[in-house]
């Protein structure tokens, strides 16, 4: 419709009917700002669910037992989750089976569980690994933002110091020039 309304009646309409599958799809991608917070808190809280379960695991739990003890105490957004991955690994039985949907934040989760199982390392040590690991990326993450952060303020800045500047340097350097100069 837009590009009938820009271009007219008929190169609008071709260009709209060439550009309109490629607009669904991008537009179908977007998420919503409530999706990308909630996924946000819930790569937040799992480094110390991580933790939790691998502290059941070192007590002696299966890993079913230790993700379904590890969720109730892991508050919403990332508890619900973790205790369906639990229920489905108690229910099923298999670990392939329980993880193969896995995703978002608890895909690094479902990889070190298939590492574990193929590799025969103790699931613990695999899952303290993640943790660790998702704690560097969160804190190389922060460390990026924070670098962002003088970048992006260096324009306004140099704006707003750009006027006292030009008044208080060029234009007095610019009087006396002219000033001296006799015509």
């Amino acid at each position: 419709m837009a590009a009938v309304l820009l271009l007219g009646w008929p190169v609008g309409l071709v260009i709209g009917a060439l550009a309109a599958p490629a607009v669904h799809s991008a537009a179908g991608r977007l998420e919503s700002a409530s999706t990308r917070r909630r996924e946000a808190m819930a790569r937040r809280q799992l480094p110390g669910a991580l933790d939790l379960v691998t502290a059941a695991l070192e007590a002696g739990r299966p890993p079913g037992s230790a993700l379904a003890l590890a969720a109730e105490v892991t508050p919403d957004p990332l508890g619900p989750d973790l205790s369906a991955v639990a229920h489905r690994m108690v229910v099923a039985g298999d670990l392939e089976a329980a993880v193969s949907d896995v995703n978002g934040p608890l895909l690094p989760l479902a990889r070190a569980l298939r590492r574990a199982d193929q590799s025969g390392v103790p699931v613990a040590d695999v899952i303290a690994a993640v943790a660790l690991d998702t704690r560097r990326e969160q804190h190389a993450a922060h460390r990026e933002r924070a670098r962002r952060v003088g970048v992006r303020t260096a324009a306004p800045l140099g704006l707003c110091f750009m006027p006292a500047f030009l008044l208080i340097g060029i234009v007095p350097t610019i009087i006396a020039v002219a000033s001296n100069i006799q015509l």
